[in-house]
């Protein structure tokens, strides 16, 4: 990982793909972990709705996630 990668995901959400090694200090913070993923989703839910367009907007992934498509899958994964 860059320097430029670790600074941009200072303070965000790090997505869990598979391939990482377990994180002790984040397994041991389930409940914290499980709310910002329900936090992620509403976010992502709320940005479906107000870009796209038609009768269920939520139904379809945004130009955003299309653009972000592992780190959003993991996400949405994770968080069912």
């Amino acid at each position: 990982m860059t320097m430029k990668d670790q600074h941009s995901q200072a303070g965000r959400l790090r997505v869990h793909t598979g391939a990482e090694p377990p994180d002790e200090a984040e397994m041991g913070q389930t409940g914290a972990r499980s709310a910002e993923l329900r936090s992620a989703l509403d976010s992502i839910r709320n940005i479906r709705n107000l870009t796209n367009l038609g009768s269920d907007p939520g139904a379809r992934p945004t130009e955003w996630e299309q653009r972000r498509l592992l780190r959003t899958v993991s996400l949405l994964l994770e968080a069912d």
